[in-house]
């Protein structure tokens, strides 16, 4: 039921017109990341790879636009719907907020569903890359 009730939430979202080809405004990528927090809370057991959560929330405020690599990361490029790639490039957490000594993220750990963790700005800076997917 969840997962019909996200799809439905994508298609609204989606006939809406929020997303378009163009970049979508940082506020829009935010309001559509945080609708997913109605049907996957904080500690819900995501059945599926870690990476498939961001990359599903990723598309339903991206759309087609597609997704490039930029490193060094660069903490004042920095935007909602952001993917920052840590330790080694092993593990991701998709930025919700920059502010001006840390990030706010949504992140899976272990299966879980997190909101809300902070990440300092020096993490961040030492982090891998940056996976973005508004344009150039």
């Amino acid at each position: 039921m969840k997962k019909l009730f996200s799809f439905l939430m994508i298609l609204a979202l989606l006939t809406g017109g929020a997303l378009a080809e163009s970049a979508p405004a940082p506020e829009a990528v935010t309001e559509i990341i945080l609708a997913f927090r109605e049907t996957y809370p904080d500690r819900y057991l995501w059945n599926g790879e870690d990476a498939d959560f961001l990359l599903t929330v990723s598309d339903a405020a991206f759309g087609s636009l597609p997704a490039r690599r930029v490193e060094p990361v660069d903490y004042e490029a920095l935007r909602p719907g952001d993917i920052l790639r840590l330790k080694k490039d092993t593990y991701s957490v998709m930025i919700l907020e920059k502010l001006d000594h840390h990030v706010t993220v949504v992140e899976l750990w272990n299966g879980r569903v997190y909101w809300g963790r902070t990440v300092s700005k020096s993490a961040v800076e030492a982090g891998d890359c940056i996976m973005t997917r508004y344009p150039e």
